[in-house]
């Protein structure tokens, strides 16, 4: 029997890194990971590699669950795949642990955990999307600007009239590095 980890991000500025170290430390002694959307048509390669390389009696170990897919019917598809192959699944965070083949609860047990992960994916964006519509930004994503495009004029006035970096961020509220990342802009265009 062998321990294969499998990590996973849903962006390239998170890091997996973490999920490996604890990977590491039960014993995985093969851990695949990746950047990468939990979409059926994004995870599906990693997926893939990990599939190919288990073997019968290995058990496949993951964080959290909802590291292996984002809806719940692509993680029962993988479950099913798993069990029939005879592979256990494993999550640290201690709600499965398919290695007990004589529980009748655990498949019942993994439904529902699935079901609470992609539930809980949901909430949060739909939360965001609420978050959004209430401020009028349907659509957009990432921080606001430092500046409005009305306020990008008048601030490219005041570079050329020499005004200071200080000056600069008290005026249009943002901080000195904020102004000099800007002006820098305005001098390489």
């Amino acid at each position: 029997m062998a321990l294969i980890g499998f990590a996973r991000v849903s962006t390239i500025g998170q890091s997996y890194e973490e999920q490996v170290k604890q990977l590491e430390n039960v014993g995985c002694f093969k851990i695949f990971n990746g950047k990468n959307s939990g979409a059926k048509n994004k995870n599906l390669p990693r997926l893939d590699e990990l599939m190919n390389f288990v073997r019968e009696g290995d058990v496949v170990v993951v964080t959290k669950l909802d590291r292996l897919g984002l809806s719940t019917s692509q993680i029962l598809n993988l479950y099913e795949e798993l069990e029939n192959r005879g592979i256990g699944l494993k999550s640290l965070d201690g709600m499965i642990d398919t290695e007990k083949r004589n529980d009748p609860f655990d498949k019942v047990k993994f439904v529902f955990m699935a079901d609470l992960a992609e539930m809980e994916r949901n909430l949060i964006r739909e939360g965001t999307m609420d978050g959004r519509l209430a401020k009028g930004e349907e659509g957009k994503c990432g921080r606001p600007k430092a500046i409005t495009d009305e306020e990008k004029e008048a601030f490219k006035k005041d570079v050329n009239r020499g005004l200071s970096l200080t000056d600069l961020s008290q005026k249009y509220k943002i901080s000195k590095s904020t102004a000099y990342r800007l002006r820098k802009k305005l001098k390489a265009l």
